[in-house]
């Protein structure tokens, strides 16, 4: 593997461009289309075994009416159909693993006109696979046309070659099991270069701390060994037998007075890091981008529940009825528990559609510290939120940095509560603390317990650990060489962009100016974050470590604005060190590539090769940089203010040709099939701001490889498309695409190389190639 070298080399400018749209139809398959009518067809069975001979063995069309049990003259009607499609690849498709698994509907529900038992079983065979989903009649006629369509699924499901549809080809062997030319399978491939792949995360997570638990000059090494025990199952623990807990249940359960109940959830809020009022800690940014602040309210949520609706209702109670039987009451008393919820549940959603329907969904403080005025005394509740406060080991001075992103949903939570009866408050304060503890309740000797558990109980320790390490001293001081080389890239390419004037390209380099990184929960200057006052050592009392962690988050997040750190500091920090992502906030003007993006690559960037390195965090991060120059990020200047839905960075001079490029990249994207079926099209309307990022990342590492000896384009643009491997189910592309901004599928990979001249050169690409577009075609950006 060739080491890194990004750091000795200077930058040429390539040009990057795009390509106009192509629609799935456009993708080769080994067959050619006849067209016509069934008529004019020599026998379904014919039609089907000329055109799957590359991929069903190469079976003749006796075999096909053979295995399907049909005759040389049978009708062109969607039950034969199926039957033929079941026949000709049923002993050829793989084992429905990885992606396999995941991609094709859960079930299918067989149309009652589907009669024959044959007809039900290749529809039961097919569906899984997401392949066929017209049928609506096994005696409904099909065309020629009709069997090429449906077969055209199977090729780009398989794949075709990389000359027509790469993101499926260079998967192909990655779906099938196979190794690739370097002896990479499936699970190597995921763990070399998939973006979010949380079960290496985890794997990663575990090994580290695994290390850290034998090193005796870690502070934090009987943490990480009692926490490696829970995890293997080796502590015989029971959650409901510890010291005090059964007290605590029952004194939740039975509230003599208001007041005694907000005690008691004031005192799960101290043990648990949660309650009714208080939930995880989060960040707001509402105002200029000077405003931060730090917490919501946990409150009960049911605003978007229809609790007329009788189908949601029982589905609300079974969840309730379970969760108090898990905390060990009868069944008969989970019901009248569940009840007692579902009764609160009504009074919160008839105030919250009623008397505060006007103030839901805005930002509002809670306490004005100032007038000692908190949002329930304004509003003539009698419940005060100081009270809550103080019950919950709170000061009014912390209230002061509290806010409620949903202020109708605290409001009718406060009266609701307020108005309830001691049964309905016993009732939502156990529900909470299940909740809070439902992990550790399902905890048993001898079983592995839940990776994300495991990982929520040792990550604190882990990130102040690892952010001291050399291991990470040396990923910070590489990663800062690519955004350096990236900044290089992008002023470069902007000087020679062929549609930039010269004032446009000098903003670019002005709000460059200004960009702030922070690289794995380390602040710009690249000191890690201090999370070691959310640290404490596991104690017998796993479910109360757990809160302990969540309390002191909270306390950590109020420090920090009592403290006037930086909102974006805080606003940093507040994030899970090992929620593994990449992103950029405009009204920061900052790119934050968190810990647990390169913990999901297995801790370690430096011992990558250059092509895996540029196709992983050279990607994201030009990806995440050049979202600040989008249709979005182009409106906030280079200190994050707002310029106004009309004015961007480019100025006068730009605007109207930058216009005509976000045009033209949602015109590419635009239609364009991300899976095998034509309801998962890609909006490029909406995903506009998605695409020009990822046209911008491309474009930026392409100016830079350009300039290293021997980089192998071929594996760079492979190990790219193994980044967007996608394990979903069909039903959640298509959910996806209704509001998703990120193209999906085959549309985020293909999509994006058609656009590269490079990608057409390294491949030879030709005109008669689905992949390829002419140069002159092709949409240039940055």
């Amino acid at each position: 593997m060739k080491k890194v070298s990004i750091f000795v080399f200077p930058f040429l400018v390539l040009g990057m461009v795009s390509c106009g749209n192509l629609s799935s139809a456009a993708v080769s398959s080994p067959f050619v289309s006849s067209g016509g009518s069934a008529q004019e067809a020599t026998g379904l069975a014919s039609i089907v075994a000329k055109r799957a001979f590359p991929y069903d063995g190469g079976k003749s069309e006796n075999a096909l009416l053979s295995a399907s049990g049909l005759s040389p003259d049978c009708a062109f009607t969607e039950g034969n159909l199926v039957r033929l499609l079941k026949a000709a690849f049923s002993s050829f498709m793989p084992p429905k693993t990885g992606q396999r698994n995941y991609i094709g509907h859960p079930g299918y529900a067989v149309s009652p006109k589907a009669t024959t038992k044959e007809v039900e079983s290749a529809l039961e065979w097919l569906s899984p696979y997401g392949l066929y989903h017209e049928f609506s009649d096994e005696a409904a006629e099909v065309s020629v046309d009709d069997v090429e369509r449906i077969l055209s699924r199977f090729y780009q499901y398989f794949g075709t070659n990389a000359k027509d549809d790469f993101a499926t080809a260079s998967q192909y062997g990655f779906y099938f099991g196979d190794p690739d030319d370097d002896g990479h399978t499936c699970e190597d491939i995921y763990g070399k270069a998939n973006i979010v792949n949380e079960r290496l995360m985890h794997k990663t997570i575990e090994d580290t701390a695994r290390a850290y638990a034998v090193d005796s000059s870690n502070p934090h090494a009987d943490s990480y060994k009692q926490a490696l025990d829970f995890l293997e199952g080796e502590v015989d623990y029971s959650f409901l037998a510890e010291p005090g807990v059964a007290e605590e249940i029952t004194g939740l359960s039975s509230p003599s007075s208001l007041t005694d109940w907000v005690a008691a959830t004031g005192k799960m809020f101290a043990d648990y890091g949660v309650s009714p009022f208080f939930s995880s800690p989060t960040f707001v940014i509402r105002g200029s981008y000077e405003e931060a602040v730090s917490c919501e309210p946990g409150v009960f949520d049911v605003s978007e529940s229809d609790l007329n609706d009788g189908t949601v209702v029982s589905s609300l109670r079974g969840t309730y009825e379970t969760a108090f039987g898990s905390l060990g009451f009868s069944s008969a008393k989970s019901t009248l528990l569940a009840d007692s919820l579902l009764s609160f549940a009504r009074r919160q959603k008839s105030y919250y559609v009623g008397e505060y329907a006007q103030f839901a969904k805005r930002y509002c403080d809670l306490y004005d510290a100032s007038t000692s005025q908190d949002l329930y005394e304004g509003f003539g509740l009698a419940l005060s939120l100081s009270d809550v406060a103080g019950a919950s080991g709170l000061s009014n001075a912390d209230l002061g940095h509290l806010i409620c992103t949903n202020e109708g949903l605290c409001l009718s939570s406060g009266k609701a509560i307020a108005e309830a009866g001691m049964d309905e408050l016993g009732a939502l304060g156990l529900y909470t603390f299940y909740r809070a503890n439902r992990t550790t309740l399902s905890y048993k000797k001898g079983q592995r317990w839940l990776d994300g558990a495991f990982e929520y109980l040792v990550k604190w320790p882990l990130a102040t650990d690892f952010l001291a390490s050399e291991a990470c001293a040396s990923n910070v001081a590489l990663a800062k060489r690519v955004l350096s080389a990236l900044e290089s890239s992008f002023v470069s390419r902007s000087e020679n962009s062929p549609w930039l004037s010269e004032g446009g390209a000098e903003a670019i380099a002005d709000k460059l100016s200004g960009l702030t990184f922070y690289l794995y929960s380390a602040y710009p200057d690249g000191a890690p974050f201090d999370y070691s006052s959310v640290v404490s050592p596991i104690s017998q009392r796993l479910s109360k470590d757990l809160g302990t962690v969540r309390n002191a988050t909270w306390r950590l997040s109020l420090n920090d604005i009592e403290s006037e750190m930086s909102p974006a500091r805080a606003y940093m920090r507040s994030i899970d060190p090992f929620l593994a992502n990449a992103f950029y906030m405009p009204v920061f003007n900052s790119v934050t590539i968190t810990l647990g993006f390169l913990f999901a690559y297995g801790g370690d960037f430096a011992s990558f090769s250059d092509e895996a390195l540029f196709a992983s965090l050279g990607i994201v991060t030009g990806h995440e940089m050049t979202h600040g120059y989008d249709k979005n990020g182009s409106h906030y200047d280079k200190d994050g203010r707002y310029l106004g839905a009309e004015t961007t960075i480019f100025g006068e001079a730009d605007q109207k040709t930058f216009a005509m490029k976000q045009n033209e990249i949602s015109a590419l994207y635009e239609g364009y099939e991300c899976l095998p079926d034509t309801r998962a099209a890609t909006k490029g309307s909406l995903t506009i701001t998605e695409d020009m990022a990822d046209i911008g990342g491309l474009g930026l590492v392409e100016g830079i490889v350009a300039t290293i000896d021997g980089f192998d384009y071929k594996e760079f643009y492979r190990d790219f498309s193994y980044n967007f491997a996608d394990k979903e189910t069909l039903a959640s592309y298509l959910t996806y695409n209704i509001d998703d901004v990120h193209p999906y599928g085959r549309a985020r990979v293909n999509r994006l190389l058609s656009n590269s001249g490079k990608f057409a050169e390294t491949f030879a690409l030709e005109a008669s190639d689905a992949m390829y577009v002419a140069p002159e075609d092709r949409v240039a950006l940055w």
